[in-house]
């Protein structure tokens, strides 16, 4: 049986870790063991970590060549798509913030307050004192609500210069915000 796959994966695990090099050496000793992987049709996708540590994803599929009901050869095709994953973490992250921000705004006591904060946060920074006094509302009730903004990740805080910290919206959540008004 020919079977060139395994050395090209050799070769390719030379160049990367597969999360670790004790998963590279399992995965390389399953090869040499298993006739190109199984030689059954299959699909999988593995991450590979590169040693300067970036992530790609491979996605892999073989299928065997039968001849007189005997395996002689295994046909497999590799592709990037890392792009195609991270595009994917990304929208899932998105729509994670999405939710978080909907549940913090309608769902829960208070969201009303949290709406006020947010939208004269989406149009200018504030410190606590500057929109207790725009909304008419106690400061410590600002306070509160601009911690759970914070601890969330829905706004930040700038500390950098004298007096009180400034608030303003998350570049993560700022898309988010407009679709949400």
């Amino acid at each position: 049986m020919k079977c060139s796959g395994v050395q090209q994966m050799k070769q390719l695990a030379s160049q990367f870790l597969f999360g670790s090099p004790q998963k590279a050496l399992i995965l390389l000793k399953s090869a040499e063991k298993t006739p190109c992987w199984g030689a059954i049709e299959k699909y999988g996708v593995i991450e590979i970590i590169s040693k300067n540590g970036e992530h790609r994803w491979i996605e892999i599929k073989t299928r065997p060549i039968i001849d007189n009901g005997k395996i002689v050869e295994v046909h497999g095709i590799g592709r990037d798509i890392t792009e195609n994953k991270k595009l994917k973490l990304k929208l899932n992250n998105s729509n994670k913030q999405r939710k978080l921000l909907c549940y913090l705004v309608k769902g829960t006591r208070g969201g009303e307050t949290r709406a006020l904060i947010l939208k004269n946060l989406s149009e200018k920074s504030y410190n606590a004192n500057q929109l207790a006094n725009i909304l008419k509302m106690d400061y410590k009730t600002i306070r509160y609500h601009l911690e759970i903004l914070m601890r969330n990740n829905i706004i930040t805080m700038d500390k950098s210069g004298k007096g009180s910290a400034i608030y303003f919206i998350s570049g993560k959540i700022s898309a988010d915000l407009e679709d949400l008004e």
